[in-house]
């Protein structure tokens, strides 16, 4: 394997707590969240830790775009001139919000609790600990709240706080269920989808897939669609669970929205690739092949699609045959939920700026959150992966002179991973990353 140069860190604000000596340099190897998973590896959301990326899709209320960070903040900017409104900082990361109703936000947080704030005031109306991580949701139905959390659970809460019923399954739930015909779906990491009755949380039928489902779920047409780890999308019954057709692609399929459109379903993929799926047949209509993962969720407009990529950029496609129409490029992956309100569309990204883009692919604004250092993550398990990334510790910034053998590693690094004080990525197979470096496909 041939040695590569460590590249210069690019973010100068990571706190200091500890450094090695020159002698005991070591390799970190972690994974990341938009690394290229073999089947066994696990999936590292929940090990994220604080930085000011932002991966939550925008709600829109009263002139103000809302949305979260990985800064624990949540964040409402002025719609025309993306300048603070007010800001409501919870105890860790946010990574979804959930939903506005009757003027108020509410939205989990990694600190275990979910939260009902005013829209307008950013006063706390309640919050509601569960002692696990909330990573996406709450949705609202009937006036009831929905969401999963790390703890395997399916949760049915009041609008006033009080929890109703639980669901629990035997692996944590990271997105939030969909609904139809009185029913919730959702998918689990044991490797189930179900389908519940929302009123009072029973279990109708479940669906077993081949790995974790780490997906959203969409219903059209009484079709329910998902992607899972075992690379497979699925399209059942929604009423029996019944599968119609199953596909199978060459990387793990999934997002937490999928866009729909005239019987069509648009996809990411861990391998590059932006797919557009006939609902009906789980026939490939055209496929987009980016630069990076495809991992965030796209929304459809006037005959556009528009997605972002761990390439860092933004993507306008024909809806019709996916070819590119305009590329807006950001500093970071782009893995959040992309949104359009009033002729405007929004993205989070991970160098810890929400934009706001014309249609026509132009910088409205962007508003830059509390930290300029993106979020990381502690991996939490040991397990063997790909070596997408590498993440090498020094004293002090290497000069060019010096060199480093890359390896693939073992185990859990994501207690060490913060203290060190020259913390740089590189590609294993091409090379190191500069952030003048973008097109290559790696955050």
């Amino acid at each position: 394997m041939a040695d590569y140069f460590l590249p210069e860190m690019d973010y100068q604000d990571v706190e200091v707590k500890a450094v090695l000596d020159e002698k005991t340099s070591k390799e970190l190897e972690i994974i990341s969240f938009f690394g290229s998973l073999k089947e066994t590896a696990i999936n590292p959301l929940w090990g994220l830790k604080v930085g000011g990326s932002v991966l939550t899709k925008p709600l829109f209320h009263g002139g103000r775009v809302i949305f979260g960070s990985c800064d624990k903040n949540v964040y409402a900017v002025d719609e025309e001139t993306g300048r603070l409104v007010w800001r409501f900082m919870t105890g860790a990361p946010v990574t979804y919000l959930g939903c506005v109703y009757e003027g108020k936000v509410y939205f989990g947080s990694f600190d275990g609790n979910l939260y009902c704030i005013d829209a307008d005031s950013r006063k706390e109306v309640w919050k509601l600990g569960i002692n696990s991580s909330i990573a996406t949701g709450p949705e609202i139905l009937n006036s009831i709240l929905y969401f999963g959390a790390k703890d395997g659970n399916l949760y049915s809460v009041s609008k006033e706080g009080k929890v109703l019923w639980k669901f629990p399954t035997n692996g944590p739930v990271a997105h939030p269920p969909s609904k139809y015909n009185g029913r919730l779906y959702f998918g689990s990491w044991d490797f189930n989808v179900y389908c519940l009755d929302a009123e009072t949380g029973k279990m109708i039928w479940k669906f077993p897939t081949g790995e974790k489902v780490n997906s959203g779920m969409v219903i059209h047409e009484g079709i329910l669609v998902f992607g899972s780890f075992d690379r497979n999308v699925y399209a059942l019954s929604a009423d029996t669970g019944r599968l119609i057709w199953k596909r199978g692609f060459d990387n793990i399929m999934g997002n937490a929205y999928y866009p729909v459109s005239r019987g069509v379903i648009f996809m990411g993929s861990r391998n590059c690739n932006y797919y557009a799926i006939k609902i009906k047949s789980g026939r490939v209509k055209w496929s987009f092949a980016g630069k990076g993962l495809m991992t965030g969720s796209g929304c459809v407009h006037n005959g556009v699609v528009y997605i972002g990529s761990s390439d860092h950029n933004v993507y306008a496609l024909s809806e019709e045959t996916g070819k590119p129409l305009w590329i807006f490029e950001t500093n970071g992956a782009v893995n959040s939920a992309i949104k359009i309100h009033n002729g405007v569309i929004y993205a989070g990204s991970w160098d810890c700026n929400l934009y706001a883009i014309s249609t026509e692919g132009e910088l409205v604004w962007k508003f830059h959150t509390s930290l300029s250092y993106p979020a990381m993550f502690d991996v939490q398990e040991g397990h063997q992966h790909d070596p997408s990334f590498q993440i090498i510790i020094t004293e002090e910034p290497a000069k060019k002179s010096e060199k480093y053998q890359g390896k693939q590693s073992l185990g859990d690094y994501g207690a060490i991973s913060g203290l060190y004080m020259n913390v740089s990525q590189y590609s294993l197979d091409l090379g190191p990353y500069t952030r003048k470096d973008k097109k290559r496909g790696y955050m």
